[in-house]
C-alpha cells in the first residue's frame, strides 16, 4: 500500500554503482517523477476519504432526519385519523341532538295546533251558541213587533187604509 513512509523509502533509496548502468541523473529523475505522483495520488486519496467521511457522516444525519421526518409522518397521520374520527362522532352527537330537537320542536307544534284547533271549534260553537241565542230573541222580538202592530192597527183602524205610518201633526 502507498503511503507516506513508502514515499520516503523511495526518496532515499540509493542504488549500488556499477559500471554499465543506469544515469544517475535520471534514475533521480523519474525518481523524483514518481514520488511526486504518488504523493499528489495519496493527497487525492486523502481528500477522497475526507469526503467519504463527511458524506457517510451527513448521510448518517440524513438517515436519522428521514427517521425523524417519517416518524413525524406517521405521527401526523395518527392525529389526523383521530381528529377526523373525533370530528365524524362530534357531528353525529350534533346531528342526533338536532334530530332530537327537531322532533321535539314537531311534537310541541303539533300540540299548539291540535290546543288551537280545540280552541276555534270551542269558540265556533260558543259563537254558534250566541247566535242562535240572538236569533231566538230577534225572532221574540219580530214576533212581539207583530203582535203591537195587530194591537195598534186594531185600535186605530184608520191607519190600516194608509200606508201603515201614523199620520204627521198637520
Amino acid at each position: 500500500m502507498i503511503d507516506h513512509n513508502r514515499i520516503n523509502e523511495l526518496r532515499h533509496m540509493e542504488f549500488a554503482k556499477v559500471f554499465r548502468g543506469y544515469e544517475p541523473k535520471e534514475v533521480d529523475a523519474v525518481l523524483s517523477q514518481v514520488i511526486s505522483e504518488m504523493t499528489e495520488l495519496l493527497d487525492e486519496r486523502r481528500g477522497f476519504e475526507e469526503k467519504m467521511a463527511e458524506f457517510s457522516a451527513r448521510s448518517g444525519d440524513i438517515s436519522g432526519k428521514e427517521a425523524l421526518l417519517g416518524a413525524a409522518f406517521l405521527k401526523a397521520e395518527q392525529i389526523a385519523e383521530s381528529l377526523r374520527e373525533s370530528a365524524r362522532r362530534e357531528s353525529e352527537a350534533m346531528i342526533e341532538e338536532a334530530r332530537r330537537e327537531a322532533s321535539r320542536i314537531l311534537d310541541e307544534a303539533k300540540n299548539v295546533h291540535a290546543r288551537s284547533v280545540m280552541e276555534m271549534e270551542g269558540t265556533r260553537d260558543e259563537w254558534l251558541l250566541g247566535l242562535s241565542s240572538v236569533r231566538m230573541d230577534v225572532q221574540k222580538l219580530l214576533t212581539g213587533l207583530s203582535q203591537l202592530e195587530e194591537k195598534w192597527l186594531f185600535l186605530d183602524p184608520d191607519q190600516s187604509r194608509g200606508n201603515g205610518e201614523p199620520e204627521a201633526d198637520a
